[in-house]
């Protein structure tokens, strides 16, 4: 990846699987669809066989434009604790589903294969590879819908994230951290994968020790059940400004936001946290006309001497109605879209692909949403590159085979799957390979990266390192992907043969 952003760091290597212990809070299950058809792989003498997948995001939903790449977090958990433990034998031999001879290959199951993958919150486009995996086939098969599921649900999250944070254009967007509702080892992926892609959580960042910059912070918000717990808004006001005075929050709109709602609060500021030495943080309102109240409640407070008062807006349905707020002119300093991603939701379109087994290539669909309907042979081992034009700006993706040299070439000459007859060539750009290694012979060789500098990566690219016009939230166009010239000359060469 260019720029500063996405040097590598903090390596940390892990013991063989062979020598860990078997006792871990992150394991994940194996779907029952892969144990058996790695069973039927075993009869077939699949153990024995050398395999490789990819990884790919097949479609974007909505308008997409493009994704950020996460969840390698949870792939690594995968990858170092998937073993089987004495009862799970027990439990898999009790469904008479499985060989005795692939129960006892189970019991003493370790992956030794290797995987490259894009960093974690690299911005990818729908038809590229993000991941490949390379071991025997039954290990293939082990890991496939796992793969699909860890990457493609945390990177929808990161995605939906990133994309509300550019639709408040600079603006702090909070979000419930959806730890009521998941386990503990869900809700850490969860947030984590939304801080990455520039959401904030109330009260501090996705780390609950971890404080932010005192601006992004949502406060401590009233509940609405305070004030009829009272005798009238105000009291309930006061009585709560006076239990949390500091970076406290009043939920204004619990009657009418500018005849009740902000000049009660502007007297809880002047009668009870300014003789305290506090005063109040945020006014949290609902979305109901909220361009013209925003801006009447601004001056008001303004007018106060409350400037530095914060305004949150809040019942927003998603970030295409956030765009429309910010456009019309609403004052709005942070958007509170609560649960938003913390509720079921559905993940990236992934799906692994079988591309060579035993050396073997093998005939995988194109998945370009610009390309041919036609099924081109694929090579197998191939990796993603990013041509940068000399401002910097990705002017395309590349698909490859592993190997390619990055640089400047003074001309480098690719091929759109849409017109294999036709060249396209790029003077004096850069060409930044994407993909780097992630767990060799079973260890993994490269995690580490702080969220912090993940989620600054990510805004990186998005401000500075692709056209605007890719990633908007409407319409967006469609990221050129090209191929190698060798990748398409072979693709063509074996769809000929194929032919005749």
């Amino acid at each position: 990846m260019s720029g500063p952003d996405f040097v590598s760091a903090d390596w940390l290597s892990e013991e063989p699987l062979s020598v860990r212990e078997h006792s871990s809070d992150h394991r994940f299950a194996v779907s029952m669809r892969d144990l058996a058809a790695a069973n039927g792989l075993f009869l077939s003498e699949g153990q024995e066989r050398r395999a490789c997948c990819e990884l790919v995001w097949r479609d974007a939903p909505e308008d997409w434009g493009y994704a950020v790449f996460a969840g390698l977090k949870d792939v690594s958990s995968f990858v170092q604790n998937l073993y089987f433990t004495p009862e799970d034998i027990r439990i898999l031999s009790g469904m008479r589903l499985f060989s005795d001879g692939f129960l006892e290959y189970l019991a003493r199951y370790r992956f030794r294969g290797s995987m490259s993958s894009v960093p974690e919150g690299t911005v990818v486009f729908p038809g590229e590879p993000v991941l490949t995996l390379s071991g025997g086939l039954i290990d293939v098969q082990l890991f496939e819908s796992a793969l699909c599921c860890l990457t493609g649900r945390a990177s929808y999250i990161a995605t939906k994230a990133s994309r509300l944070a550019g639709a408040a254009g600079g603006r702090a967007v909070f979000v419930s951290d959806g730890s009521d509702a998941l386990t503990a080892g869900a809700a850490s992926s969860y947030r984590e994968a939304a801080y990455i892609g520039g959401v904030s959580f109330p009260g501090g960042s996705f780390r609950g020790r971890d404080r932010e910059r005192e601006t992004e912070r949502a406060g401590l918000t009233m509940p609405r059940s305070w004030v009829p717990a009272h005798e009238n808004e105000l009291q309930a006001f006061r009585r709560f400004a006076e239990i949390y005075p500091q970076n406290c929050c009043l939920p204004v709109d619990t009657e009418d936001v500018l005849k009740s709602g902000i000049p009660n609060a502007i007297r809880v500021d002047r009668e009870v946290l300014r003789p305290m030495g506090r005063r109040l943080a945020w006014v949290r309102m609902g979305a109901d006309n909220i361009s013209w109240i925003s801006r009447r409640a601004r001056s008001m407070l303004d007018e106060a001497g409350m400037a530095n008062c914060g305004i949150m807006v809040t019942g927003l349905r998603d970030e295409k109605a956030v765009e429309n707020a910010v456009r019309q002119g609403a004052c709005a300093d942070a958007f509170d879209m609560g649960s938003l991603l913390a509720g079921p939701c559905a993940g990236l379109d992934m799906e692994c692909d079988l591309v060579e087994v035993q050396g073997r290539k093998l005939c995988v669909p194109s998945v370009f949403r610009n390309a041919s309907a036609l099924n081109l042979p694929d090579s197998g081992s191939r990796r993603l590159y990013r041509i940068f034009d000399g401002q910097g700006v990705a002017a395309a993706d590349l698909i490859a085979e592993e190997g390619i040299l990055p640089g400047v070439p003074d001309e480098f000459e690719c091929v759109d799957p849409s017109r294999p007859w036709q060249t396209e060539t790029f003077h004096s750009c850069s060409v930044t390979p994407l993909f780097e290694l992630f767990a060799g012979d079973g260890r993994i060789c490269r995690i580490g990266r702080s969220p912090e500098s993940v989620r600054a990566a990510v805004r990186h690219q998005l401000c500075y390192g692709l056209r605007p016009d890719e990633t908007r939230l409407s319409d967006p166009v469609v990221h050129k992907i090209l191929l190698s010239r060798e990748i398409c000359r072979r693709s063509l060469k074996d769809l000929e043969g194929s032919c005749a």
